[in-house]
């Protein structure tokens, strides 16, 4: 029962990333230039400048995903389930079926982004941005809180806005941890989950997916 109550949420979080909400109010680059957002710096984390644009080597124990319609890549753990075919909106997701206490997935799942280009997301206040995926969160679970607050930040060569929650379903409580990113056009929002418990094992996994993720320019 417990798988299933995790598989169940994994559906419905897809069906969250189908919402505009948590995407906020981006600039419109067709609109001319307009002034930087006034937001305090706890809101708004830009960086100096992005790590260079290149693929990351593959790692010890880990796959290549491609997908050439996408113009991405991204590594996966070899011994974990790959499925193109979860649904319309979810490009791949990746499953861990070795251990079924430690239950863990990542979905990639894409949304239309047209005129939206990814130094936008750097000018996103992050309470807004916040604000967005509690909206989401509401009325689908017994219950969220969060486990630290939203930041934008790099992993490899691409900025994400990030957020990390912790839900409840019955007894169970999961981690649920999400990033968001621009490119051709699209957002592209990777998702994790897996039991809270196993979380600190599990976080590893997600990070080295995150900054494996690479776009090519052709």
């Amino acid at each position: 029962m417990k798988k299933a109550r995790i598989i169940i949420a994994a559906v419905i979080l897809v069906s969250l990333s189908l919402g505009t909400t948590a995407c906020t109010d981006f600039v419109d680059p067709s609109a001319g230039t307009p002034a930087a957002p006034s937001v305090s710096d706890q809101q708004l984390q830009v960086p100096e400048s992005p790590p260079p644009y290149t693929p990351m080597p593959l790692m010890q124990g880990y796959s290549l995903y491609e997908n050439s319609a996408h113009r991405l890549s991204v590594q996966y753990p070899s011994e974990w389930l790959v499925n193109d075919n979860f649904n319309d909106e979810t490009l791949v997701a990746f499953m861990d079926f070795s251990d079924f206490a430690k239950f863990q997935y990542i979905n990639i799942v894409v949304l239309d982004a047209e005129g939206i280009i990814p130094g936008n997301l750097m000018f996103t206040p992050l309470d807004e941005f916040t604000a967005g995926i509690e909206q989401e969160l509401v009325g689908h679970f017994d219950g969220f809180e969060s486990i630290s607050a939203a930041e934008g930040v790099f992993y490899g060569s691409n900025y994400f806005l990030c957020f990390k929650y912790k839900i409840f379903i019955d007894e169970d409580e999961l981690a649920l941890y999400g990033a968001l990113t621009v490119n051709n056009e699209k957002f592209y929002r990777i998702e994790f989950s897996t039991e809270y418990e196993n979380l600190a094992d599990s976080i590893e996994t997600y990070n080295n997916m995150l900054s494996s993720l690479f776009f090519s320019l052709e």
